[in-house]
Parts: structure tokens; sequence; C-alpha cells
């Protein structure tokens, strides 16, 4: 997100992301917002804010929240992603959030040409309608932010799609081509099974066994009140699933993924 520098109440932040004088504008606008802040001025030319402030009521940490929660980023850099949940009808912030799996907000971030992936959950911050978590953008480019939430008495998940560009040389597109339907990871193999199907449901199964002996694992355990979730994208980017499995015993009987204190799984 930012680097800072600080010397007495001067600081100097660096700046991804800027492309115009607007840019530029909208920073300051953003610094000035905060209590204490006395002066902040932008350098488009240097991507860096000269920041003058009071330590007694403002700090590095509320300084580059605030630059992040513009839109602007660093790639490589944590940064602290803020999404802000308003009523369509009423303009007011969202109060009734619910837990949907165990967390109040599934955040999935993609570069546009799907070579990267992130999941995360944003927490509540204590404002109404708020919520945010710190994530890593890996390289510049545009990005594919979906996030899904749920309000209180309803029975599906809200679901909204946001465009992030993250200022910077973006990497050569990477094309999307079929993976391995077996792959091995920390000992384990994954074997994907079925066959994908356009305008009707796809049974697609998961196998999950010991890379070594060949044995299936028996010691699983639900993640987020679910078996599995797998989220599933077009190539283009242009649809979006999240998606949850199901397990069945040896007799076929369907197996309920009800984990015990989930919520405090959750965020460790």
């Amino acid at each position: 997100m930012t680097t800072a520098t600080s010397s007495s109440s001067t600081c100097t932040l660096d700046i991804g992301g800027m492309t115009c004088a607007s840019c530029v504008r909208h920073v300051e606008k953003a610094l000035s917002r905060i209590d204490g802040v006395r002066n902040a001025e932008v350098n488009l030319a240097t991507e860096a804010a000269t920041v003058s402030f009071d330590p007694q009521t403002a700090g590095l940490s509320e300084l580059t929240a605030a630059v992040a929660a513009a839109g602007y980023t660093r790639p490589g850099v944590p940064a602290r992603v803020v999404v802000k949940v308003t009523d369509a009808r009423t303009g007011r912030p969202v109060s009734d959030l619910r837990l949907t799996h165990s967390v109040f907000m599934h955040l999935i971030a993609t570069r546009a040409d799907l070579a990267t992936f992130t999941h995360v959950h944003p927490e509540p911050t204590g404002t109404a309608g708020e919520l945010a978590v710190e994530m890593t953008f890996p390289t510049p480019g545009k990005y594919i932010v979906n996030t899904e939430f749920r309000r209180n008495g309803q029975m599906a998940d809200i679901h909204d799609r946001q465009l992030v560009t993250i200022g910077g040389p973006a990497p050569a597109r990477q094309p999307v081509t079929p993976g391995p339907r077996s792959i091995t990871v920390d000992g384990v193999r994954v074997e994907l099974h079925g066959q994908a199907q356009v305008g009707t449901a796809s049974d697609l199964t998961f196998s999950l066994t010991d890379a070594r002996t060949g044995q299936p694992l028996r010691n699983l355990q639900p993640y987020l009140a679910a078996a599995g979730h797998v989220v599933i994208m077009r190539a283009d980017g242009q649809t979006f699933a999240h998606e949850h499995a199901d397990v069945r015993d040896s007799s076929g009987a369907p197996v309920f993924a009800l984990a015990i204190a989930a919520r405090s799984a959750a965020r460790s």
C-alpha cells in the first residue's frame, strides 16, 4: 500500500496508482479529512504525498489507511482494504449483516487474466456498514474483486463485483489454459472428476488421497461450515460462482459440515 518515514509531525507517503490531476485531488481530500491533518500535498510525478499532522491526534496507520481506502495501493505490499455496504434505496449504511459460512463477508480478488487468486474475509470495523481486511495485490494491473455477504432475514447472499487497478507496468497477460486434473499439495493428492456442462447443473467431484499410500483421507475437518469451498469463474472473469462441496459416506448418505467453534477458527 504505502511506505512511510516520519520526522516530527511530517511524513512522506509513497502512493501507487495515480494517473492524473484528479487522482492527486482525490488523495489530498482523503488525507485532509483525517482529524489532526494540517496539510497534505501530493506530487503526481514522484508519486508521493507530504503530510503535516498532529501526532497526538493522527498517526501513520490512519494516513496509510486513508490512502488505501481512496483506492491507491502499491503491488506486493499489504494494503488495508475497506468495503462499505450501503442500502441502495436509502443510501444508509447497512448494519444488519449476518454470518454466512461463519464469516461476515467473502472477498475474492483475481487479476483480470486469472493469474492470481486471493480469498479473504473482511471483518466489521465498528462503523456501521464498514468492513476491512489486510491483503496484498501481488502485481500491477487490473483486478476483479468479488464480494459476497448476507443480511439478516435473507436466505441468499448478495454478490457485488468491482474492478480495481493497481498502478505500475502490468505483466504480460497470461493465457488461460486447462490445468491438470490431478495435483499433489503437501503430501495430499487432489483429483477432479466429472465434466462441466453449459446451461445445466454440473456434477463435479474432488477426491483427496494420501499421495504416498494412495489411501483416502479420513481426517478432514470442515472449514467455515463447509466440507469445501469452490470458486468458479469464466476465462474472461465475467462470471462468478462461490459454491460449497458436500460429502457423502460409503452408503451415499450426506454428511453435513457442522464445525465446532468455526467462528474462532475463522479469526485465527
